[in-house]
């Protein structure tokens, strides 16, 4: 990854965060320091540090979205889909030898089968922690409140991220720890600040100040129109009649079954047979 990419994904993960609630203190008042707090939160693997930073109109934003795939969602079918998901991970937990000796997988794998195996309890204890969550029954889902789940479940989730990121030779990931913004300009409800990342160049991004609160001009730019792609995702989703939500839980069914035969599994071969009826859908 070169400097400018290495950069730009940098502040890509930043902007993201900005809308990943969790609990705090207060937004800092000056649009440098909005940033290195969140560079401090990014170090810490701690997703839930951008929750300060984010404007409350956008914090009801994403708890009104949550609110309506909740509504949208029926209860059987999440429900089922995430004690499936659960079955699953405890499949890969009990299962780990003959799942990273399938064939595909090792294909696949951006990273050696030996250097996953030594994070491999750290990743399956990550998805428990996930799937344990109230996102665990719909009931959980519609009484979310979005910075509880981030400040107990967040952090864990990037902890596991950044410990696979550097399995992966081709990965990168910034040095949050050492970065630094400094003020360029500011003009009203506008600013420029240069960010500082050891090994990279100098960039400038442009900030903008909404309900008090400075966040990236490119996502205060583009946050309306982002909210209503998501209402719109979610209103489109094919859930609604029930012949569709009963041709769902009738795959879901066949998964949970294939699952049941590759945990009863007692060789690579009966594994890797259980593995390819789930691939193939049957």
């Amino acid at each position: 990854m070169n400097h400018s990419m290495h950069l730009r994904a940098g502040l890509a993960l930043g902007s993201l965060l900005f809308v990943l609630p969790s609990c705090g203190g207060g937004a800092p008042d000056e649009p440098d320091a909005a940033v290195e707090a969140l560079f401090a939160g990014l170090a810490k693997d701690d997703p839930g540090a951008a929750w300060d930073l984010l404007p409350e109109s956008y914090r009801k934003d994403l708890d009104a979205v949550v609110a309506e795939f909740a509504k949208k969602m029926p209860v059987e079918l999440y429900d089922t889909g995430m004690a499936t998901a659960r079955k699953l991970v405890k499949m890969l937990d009990e299962k780990q030898e003959f799942v990273l000796g399938f064939p595909m997988l090792q294909m696949m794998l951006p990273v050696k089968p030996d250097d996953l195996k030594k994070h491999w309890s750290d990743v399956m204890g990550a998805l428990d922690a996930l799937l344990s969550s109230d996102l665990k029954t719909h009931s959980g889902l519609s009484r979310l409140d979005i910075g509880d789940f981030l400040s107990d479940t967040g952090g864990e989730l990037m902890s596991t991220v950044h410990e696979l990121a550097k399995l992966d030779e081709n990965a990168d990931w910034p040095d949050f720890g050492n970065a630094s913004a400094e003020i360029v300009s500011v003009e009203g409800d506008k600013a420029k600040v240069k960010v500082k990342m050891p090994g990279e160049r100098d960039t400038e991004i442009e900030m903008i100040r909404v309900d008090g609160v400075w966040v990236p001009a490119d996502m205060a730019t583009g946050w309306k129109e982002t909210m209503q792609d998501a209402r719109q995702q979610i209103a489109s989703m094919p859930l609604s009649d029930p012949a569709d939500t009963q041709r769902m839980l009738a795959m879901l069914k066949q998964a949970d079954g294939v699952l049941d035969e590759a945990l009863a599994a007692k060789t690579q071969d009966e594994f890797n047979a259980a593995i390819g009826k789930l691939m193939q859908g049957r």
